[in-house]
């Protein structure tokens, strides 16, 4: 494997999404920024949605550093570079501080750079990617710039942020980036990588960078979650060795009913001994019994009734105390009707509320 004195590097990279399109192997990201001080390490990184099988980087000046797996191809581990393998022969590959790799788990090619020089790293880069055989190949744009410092915070929430997962499948979050300097140029380029964690679990829903006025920013998209109640959701931004962070915490509950909530007593059989109405909802926290109760309403008299849980014998109806299911979070009720007579009941509508 070719190789120099390349170092551990800190990475400090993020994406900007357009359009293209490619039949076969495909970057999804194409566009990176990689911001870092000069001397810096970085790394730059481009990722396959497929196994590849080489990949090249082109230089700010047009020079191309390559990769190519041996002839017997590693799909456990990363492969090494083959300096006799003949399609490398347009390749320059004798840069000082710098290490190519290609990961075939990850499905991503990346150059380690052990000190950035402005002169020669700060520019435009092209990341490309081929696959077996060389019947596909794509490539991505990365720019490689001076990081500005710059802090993060999260847009329309502070402190905690209370969501009802019973309403809300998706629950956006947005994350500003702004500059540090509040009386200073405002950010020209993305200042960093940024990334959402919940309990330290990334957020992969995504968008890429957007920026508005000299902001920068990125959303989140969240899929509440009762099991992340009392969490941190944190907006990380990474530039070179450094994170900066904000953090929110969830205030999560739920309710959501499973059947329909009410019902016409009409509906049912005139001359039925007895019958059956379930209610079946998710609640999180549980909600108190004493909160809950079945409302039966007469149209015949406008009048209304109220059933407790757990009420007995209030005439042809009867209600059930509470009863937890073994589905986590999930409780059902019953109402039983007795002697159901048309002439009596088909006015009345039987309902649930909390």
């Amino acid at each position: 494997m070719w190789k120099s004195r390349a170092l551990q590097a800190s990475i400090v990279c993020f994406f900007l999404t357009f359009p293209n399109v490619v039949f076969g192997l495909e970057i999804k990201q194409k566009l990176y920024h990689v911001a870092a001080e000069p001397q810096s390490s970085a790394i730059l990184s481009c990722q396959a949605d497929s196994i590849p099988e080489k990949c090249s980087f082109t230089t700010p000046d047009g020079q191309v550093i390559c990769y190519s797996e041996d002839a017997e191809y590693d799909p456990f581990g990363f492969g090494d570079y083959d300096e006799s393998d003949k399609d490398n022969v347009d390749c320059t590959n004798g840069f000082e501080g710098l290490e190519i790799t290609l990961d075939n788990f990850e499905n991503y090619c990346q150059l380690e750079i052990e000190s950035l020089d402005p002169n020669e790293h700060f520019g435009d880069w092209t990341c490309t990617i081929s696959s077996f055989g060389g019947s596909s190949e794509d490539s991505a744009k990365i720019i490689v710039g001076k990081a500005q410092p710059a802090l993060v915070e999260f847009e329309t929430y502070f402190g905690d942020v209370s969501i009802d997962a019973g309403l809300q499948k998706v629950f956006p979050l947005t994350c500003n980036a702004i500059s540090e300097d509040q009386d200073g140029e405002p950010l020209s380029v993305p200042p960093g990588e940024m990334s959402f964690e919940v309990g330290g679990t990334p957020i992969q829903d995504v968008t890429s960078w957007k920026s508005e006025s000299g902001i920068w920013f990125k959303t989140a998209n969240y899929n509440p979650d009762i099991y992340d109640n009392e969490n941190t959701i944190s907006c990380i931004l990474k530039q070179g060795s450094e994170e900066i962070s904000t953090d929110l915490t969830l205030k999560l509950s739920l309710f959501k009913f499973e059947t329909e909530t009410s019902k016409d007593m009409k509906d049912l059989e005139d001359g039925t001994e007895q019958a059956e109405f379930e209610i079946k909802f998710k609640a999180f926290p549980k909600i108190e019994a004493s909160k809950m109760s079945w409302v039966i309403f007469d149209a015949s008299d406008d009048k209304t009734t109220l059933l407790k849980l757990g009420d007995q014998n209030q005439g042809n109806f009867e209600v059930n105390s509470l009863q937890a299911e073994s589905e986590p979070n999930t409780f059902v009720s019953y109402m039983r009707f007795k002697n159901i007579k048309h002439t009596r009941d088909a006015d009345k509508t039987v309902s649930f509320q909390v």
